[in-house]
């Protein structure tokens, strides 16, 4: 449950962070959209990222000599 919650709070942060780099104001329908597209392009990129970095871990030799 502690994990879900963690999760929970870093993906509202990085939701955070892309506003206030980007200086959107989520009131005006264009800018969420802007928001939109860059959160879950995001989003992508870390669903890529971790089959990415699974793969590679897979393909380790992990039975000791």
């Amino acid at each position: 449950m502690k994990i879900l919650i963690f999760i929970l709070i870093f993906f509202i942060l990085v939701g955070l962070i892309i506003i206030n780099n980007q200086n959107l104001h989520l009131s005006d329908k264009e800018q969420l959209k802007t928001f939109s597209k860059l959160y879950f392009n995001w989003l992508g990129e870390i669903y890529s990222n971790f089959f990415s970095i699974t793969g590679h871990v897979s393909k380790l030799n992990w039975i000791p000599n």
